[in-house]
């Protein structure tokens, strides 16, 4: 993926606002105003859903979510795309790719499923199977790494799903409901993922986006 101008956000790059990806049970698509859930904000407020968050116990606004959707939208390292619900199309989560290292082709990926009538249904497994076939295949990533507490069983089994490798342990290294907690760190290189998911190696990663069509992008 080339960028056109300087100035271009990571988003604009990959489609603007037009920009959708369709996963088996949900589709991906770039948020604004209209498209975000009222529930947003709140969802960012309930213990449950950030119990291994960093903002667990932050009081967040509308207006602050706004701010921050207008942000990352205008970044260059930054994808935040809303998870919308197949059957109802509502808005029940986010996934946020960052590109934080382009000179070694690094990103990560976080994960918010805020409605809690769809957690543990598999959306967050077929969410990040689709954002990291787009990751390697448009945008140029070559290597994706995540970590997570290793409380956090549900983080670590969709990590797991999409083929990436326990790379490093920090032990007791962060402060999860008043217990330290070792941070389990992974990585994911295209290799593994599309040994896993061959049928994706050549599937188109977006309805709309600007594509690389160069199967051999993978690596």
């Amino acid at each position: 993926m080339s960028r056109n101008a300087a100035s271009d956000s990571l988003l604009q790059t990959c489609g603007g606002l037009d920009l959708q990806i369709d996963c088996e049970m949900c589709t991906l698509r770039p948020l604004n105003r209209a498209r975000a859930s009222n529930r947003y904000c709140d969802w960012l407020n309930d213990d449950e859903v950030n119990k291994f968050s960093q903002r667990l116990g932050q009081l967040h606004t509308a207006e602050e979510v706004w701010a921050y959707i207008e942000s990352a939208n205008a970044s260059a390292d930054t994808l935040l795309l809303g998870i919308f619900d197949l059957t109802t199309g509502a808005h029940i989560g986010n996934i946020q790719l960052k590109f934080y290292d382009h000179a070694n082709g690094l990103a990560d990926l976080s994960t918010l499923i805020g409605e809690r009538d769809f957690w543990g249904r598999g959306y967050a497994k077929d969410v990040w199977k689709h954002i990291v076939h787009f990751g390697f295949s448009v945008i140029g990533v070559r290597k994706f790494t995540m970590g997570n507490s290793a409380g956090n069983k549900a983080a670590s089994g969709k990590t797991l799903y999409v083929g990436a490798k326990l790379e490093s342990t920090k032990r007791q290294h962060v402060l999860v409901g008043g217990e330290y907690q070792d941070v389990l760190e992974y990585g994911l290189f295209a290799a593994d993922f599309y040994a896993k998911f061959p049928e994706l190696k050549a599937a188109p990663a977006a309805t709309s986006a600007r594509v690389n069509d160069d199967p051999t992008h993978h690596g």
